[in-house]
């Protein structure tokens, strides 16, 4: 998390992030258009990373035409990543982004209607931001084993789900805030999520 605005500026300490965190880098990465520029395509070619780094954006549903042929001597650093991300490979490997990172997002934005931090400063944002994302694993584990599944529909059906309301509570604080008057809108997930 960061409270600057222009991503260009943050590859580098999000590889350094990568590579303290996991103690290895990538072999290859996809970036979205924010992260273009020459010194960001350098640095990961320099440190062994196949870069797919997107050099423009394109309209909802719009697929770069496909470029074949040789590429011209004297092309400079944007076109030859715009080549590449537009070959066979590139394609492929770029629009893995839309199943693996970007429904995240929406998931995050849409169905658990995030869409502001309700903290202030650097630092309590990254703690809000840590509580969503591991509510939303948690959240992903609970419904991805088929004897949770099972269980989940049973409690559901029988209207005792009262864990799973505090655990939608504690990952969407602002869904269940107090009214103006004070009452509580989510009665018991109120008990679980008191600071």
């Amino acid at each position: 998390m960061s409270n600057q605005p222009p991503e260009v500026e943050h590859l580098l300490p999000m590889l350094e992030c990568i590579a303290t965190s996991a103690d290895a880098l990538p072999a290859v990465m996809t970036l979205d258009a924010g992260y273009w520029s020459e010194d960001n395509a350098k640095t990961c070619a320099d440190q062994g990373i196949d870069a797919y780094i997107a050099t423009g954006r394109l309209l909802h549903g719009q697929t770069p035409p496909l470029k074949c042929g040789p590429l011209p001597k004297d092309a400079d650093a944007k076109t030859r990543m715009a080549r590449k991300l537009r070959s066979k490979k590139g394609c492929k490997i770029y629009a893995q982004r839309k199943a693996i990172v970007e429904p995240v997002n929406g998931q995050i934005k849409e169905a658990r209607g995030l869409r502001r931090f309700l903290q202030r400063g650097l630092e309590n944002v990254n703690g809000e931001w840590h509580l969503i994302a591991a509510t939303h694993n948690l959240i992903k584990l609970f419904r991805s084993s088929d004897q949770s599944s099972r269980r989940w529909r049973q409690q559901r059906d029988k209207g005792q789900w009262a864990l799973a309301r505090a655990v939608m509570a504690c990952s969407a604080p602002h869904r269940w805030a107090r009214s103006p008057e004070g009452k509580s809108r989510s009665g018991s997930a109120q008990e679980f999520c008191s600071p």
